[in-house]
Formats: structure tokens, C-alpha cells, sequence
């Protein structure tokens, strides 16, 4: 069980926001309650540089210190992305670039993927599969298994949680 920052935060999630819901789950006795995981919702991304490595955008100074400071209060922490090109909020999404993004979530300490469909529908299902359903849904398993098989490459356990709507 834990928390996501995107019911009380949507777009305005930012470091401070993730420091002070890890210090209330503590501070509430969530903590205790069993609520362990404080997940990191859309809009956290910035751009990929031309090796095609993720940045944070202003919002996310240092996700390895941030991660650090939920683990100091023996807690998890998640992340977002998605299939696509794009995030539900329009930011930059894991497609093709899945093996990469697995290993920096890794290195930073992650615990948890939140991994939801949004523009893979469009851009890449209907795009590829127009009208043919069977074809969309391979699709769609192909691209989480496709992540799957990244996390689990990187030796850190990461809980995967993905959005099939």
C-alpha cells in the first residue's frame, strides 16, 4: 500500500511535495498502518538528451538524493512512465527507450514503476493496428512485457504496476 502524489498534486508534484507526504506517512503512523510506498506521479519529466537519457525537469533537482531521504524514513518510492512516446500529461514517455530508462530508475533507487498506456494507444495501436483489436492488445502486451524485461535486467526489484484501461 502507499501513496500517489497525483489525486493531491496532479501537475504541481515536486521534490519539496514527495519530502513532506514521505514525513506525513511517517508522522500519521501510515508508516505503521503498513502504507510503505510513496509514488511519484506524471509531470516529472523534463527532456531526453541526444544519447536519449531522461532528465528531471526543475521540479526534480536530484532523484537519487530524493529517493534516498523516502528510504531514510523506511519507506519505497515510485516513479512514472509510460508505453508511449508521450505521458498521460504530455512529457516523455519510455517508448524505445525502455532498457534505459529501467536502468536510471534502478540507479536511483527505485522501488516501483507506475507504467500507465496513455499516447501508446494512439501513436503506436491505432497507428500500427488500425481496426484490428487482436493486433492492438499484442501490441500492448508486447510494449509491458517489453518494460518488464528491462526492470528485471537491472537486479534491483522494482514492483511494476501497469495501466491497461
Amino acid at each position: 500500500m502507499g501513496w500517489n502524489s497525483w489525486n493531491y498534486f496532479a501537475d504541481k508534484v515536486d521534490d519539496k511535495g514527495i519530502r513532506a507526504a514521505a514525513d506525513q506517512l511517517v508522522a500519521t503512523g501510515m508508516k505503521d498502518a503498513g502504507y510503505n510506498y510513496v509514488n511519484i506521479d506524471d509531470t516529472w519529466e523534463g527532456e531526453r538528451d541526444a544519447s536519449g537519457v531522461l532528465h528531471t525537469n526543475a521540479k526534480f533537482p536530484d532523484m537519487k538524493a530524493l529517493a534516498d531521504y523516502v528510504h531514510s524514513k523506511g519507506l519505497k518510492i515510485g516513479i512514472y512512465s509510460s508505453p508511449g512516446p508521450k505521458t498521460c500529461g504530455g512529457y516523455a514517455g519510455s517508448y524505445g527507450h525502455e532498457l534505459q530508462d529501467a536502468q536510471m530508475y534502478a540507479s536511483w533507487g527505485f522501488d516501483y514503476l507506475k507504467y500507465d498506456l496513455c499516447s501508446f494507444i494512439g501513436d503506436v495501436m491505432q497507428k500500427q493496428a488500425p481496426n484490428d483489436h487482436a493486433a492492438q492488445m499484442r501490441l500492448m502486451i508486447d510494449a509491458y512485457e517489453k518494460m518488464h524485461q528491462a526492470l528485471k535486467s537491472t537486479g534491483r526489484p522494482i514492483v511494476y504496476s501497469y495501466c491497461t484501461y
